[in-house]
């Protein structure tokens, strides 16, 4: 939206310095009849000038004075009657006023008429985070179907199908994920692991409940190996989610010496434990 406002802004402000100078500039007086009624003006005064110079040089008598005298004055009236009213000092008030009312008008058009043609609800920003959010996830769902596309080409690839479950997995796209696990597993089927992700993400496309065939994975992979910490935690989940708080307690225990004491794991299997023993001693 900042982004979208300062340009807005700055498109205006650029507008406004192509029309607002011509407005403020002064205009320059034309060749017309009003300077053209000034100029002659000039020259009857100068004239006036010589015809009393004259007389007092005696070079012309009062009758004659008196003729030349009343043709000036005639002269002057006509020229002064061509005169305009209106002079460039007497525009520019009218020329300023409307930059003025130009400046205030033009940014508010523009919002007006955005507000009716354009998007306004596209300037939120939480829709901007949402669109943004969206567009996001679209592109990614595209680039892992086009995983899926290649690696149907090539079935045996486990890395690649592991890197497409753990894909669908981060999307929320538990059953695909739990389908594409359930192909590893048939590739690698000791690989506890495996064994441990396809239970997490059977659960929850089943409603994250453990029961069943989750739980029976797990218990599968802990046969395989009794230390993966992963299994651990979810057998404990388990038999929390059944009632069983000692089991559930003495499985989690079994997590801590396998993970560094300041990690966020050990941390939320201490927290795991206190709640199942608060459970345990409740009546």
């Amino acid at each position: 939206m900042t982004t979208f406002s300062i340009a807005a802004a700055l498109l205006t402000a650029l507008s406004l310095l192509f029309i607002l100078p011509p407005l403020l500039r002064s205009e320059r007086p034309r060749r017309g009849p009003a300077a053209r009624a000034v100029a002659n003006l000039a020259v009857l005064r100068d004239q006036l000038r010589e015809l009393d110079a004259d007389l007092a040089a005696g070079t012309i008598d009062a009758t004659g004075y008196a003729q030349a005298r009343g043709e000036l004055e005639r002269r002057v009236a006509s020229d002064v009657g061509a005169v305009p009213a209106a002079t460039a000092e007497q525009l520019g008030g009218p020329r300023r006023l409307a930059a003025a009312l130009l400046t205030l008008a033009l940014p508010a058009l523009a919002c007006a008429f955005y507000l009716l043609l354009g998007t306004p609800v596209a300037l939120d920003p939480t829709r901007m985070q949402a669109n943004e959010e969206l567009a996001r996830q679209t592109e990614l769902a595209e680039l892992v179907e086009g995983m899926a596309a290649q690696l149907r080409k090539q079935p045996n690839d486990v890395a690649g199908w592991n890197m497409l479950a753990r894909s669908y997995a981060s999307m929320g796209n538990f059953e695909k994920a739990a389908d594409t696990y359930r192909h590893l597993i048939s590739l690698d089927p000791d690989n506890p692991n495996l064994l441990v992700d396809f239970a997490d993400v059977l659960a929850m496309s089943r409603g994250k409940t453990m029961q069943g065939e989750p739980e029976q994975l797990v218990m599968r992979a802990l046969r395989i190996d009794a230390e993966n910490f992963k299994g651990l935690s979810l057998l404990g989940s388990t038999l929390f989610e059944r009632g069983d708080y000692a089991g559930a307690v003495a499985q989690w225990k079994k997590i801590l010496p396998l993970v560094p004491p300041d990690s966020d794991t050990a941390r939320n299997t201490i927290e795991s434990i206190a709640i199942a023993q608060q459970r345990q001693a409740a009546p």
